[in-house]
């Protein structure tokens, strides 16, 4: 069975951008990144956190959303929106602001 998508294509992206960031800084040390690295991280990280709290607030229409962008169609709701449901018993991300 397959695992379920919990992230478009683009916030998979976005986590690995800045996570090779984040391996440059620990690697090269205090001034290694740019400020355009800085910049482009802070917008990956931002969308990663959207994106991780809108599928905490609402899993299985988020789950749908997701599954279109990859192609995917839920031609059985109540199967292939099973884990996404699993999701939604978790809490939610707390906010930071």
């Amino acid at each position: 069975e397959e695992a379920p998508k919990l992230f478009t294509e683009d916030i998979y992206d976005d986590f690995q951008s800045a996570l090779l960031k984040l391996e440059k800084r620990a690697k090269e040390g205090e001034g290694s990144l740019s400020l355009r690295e800085v910049e482009e991280f802070e917008a990956e990280t931002g969308r990663i956190v959207r994106e991780m709290r809108e599928f905490m607030e609402d899993p299985v229409g988020r789950g749908r959303i997701i599954a279109a962008s990859y192609g995917d169609i839920f031609d059985e709701p109540t199967k292939s929106a099973k884990p996404y449901e699993a999701v939604a018993s978790k809490p939610a991300i707390p906010s930071t602001t």
